[in-house]
């Protein structure tokens, strides 16, 4: 990720026992990241962060009267349609705008090959699994992809390696597919 050798913060919440307190939190991180200028300032999932009560202190620390000189800000999000068109579309808030695609099932392959290598050799999947489970995983996202690494890797330890690693994997992946499922059913009737 920092591939530009800079200090990056990461911000994963802001969330406070009242409103104000997000605002208060909004205000140190542009603080932090301007004292440790150059950096990169990251804030995962900007949907969640940035709310109706805080939104005008993000956007004045943003890119109000305070000189953010030397900080790159990336924003992640799953859902920009929840975003404020005043974050998403104003020019030089967010100049860049990228979306990625769920994987192809070459980088589902080559993510759990990278996964594989870093495993002990009794949890590696085989060849022939490895490419199985990169088959049957079209739709996951590399976020579900580790999540099948890491349930899979604990299922191992609790049944002690019955079958094996590309059993339990299989296995795994009807789980979080099941799980998938669910949630999207959630969010249609949530929506309707």
């Amino acid at each position: 990720l920092n591939a530009l050798g800079l200090p990056c913060l990461y911000v994963k919440s802001i969330a406070g026992d009242k409103p104000s307190t997000s605002q208060v939190n909004i205000r140190r991180i542009f603080e932090r990241a301007r004292a440790t200028a150059p950096c990169m300032l990251v804030l995962e999932d900007l949907d969640s962060l940035v709310t109706d009560e805080n939104r005008s202190v993000f956007l004045n620390e943003l890119d109000g009267f305070v000189n953010n000189s030397g900080i790159v800000t990336l924003a992640t999000t799953n859902h920009p349609e929840r975003l404020d068109p005043a974050i998403v579309d104003r020019p030089s808030r967010f100049d860049r705008k990228y979306h990625f695609g769920l994987p192809a099932q070459s980088e589902r392959e080559s993510y759990l090959k990278w996964w594989n290598a870093t495993l002990e050799k009794e949890l590696q999947l085989t060849a022939d699994g490895l490419a199985r489970v990169a088959h049957l995983t079209d739709g996951f996202s590399f976020a579900y992809l580790k999540e099948l690494v890491m349930s899979s890797i604990t299922a191992w330890m609790s049944v002690s390696n019955s079958g094996g690693m590309d059993a339990i994997m299989v296995d795994h992946v009807a789980l979080l597919r099941a799980q998938m499922s669910t949630a999207i059913e959630a969010k249609v009737s949530a929506d309707s």
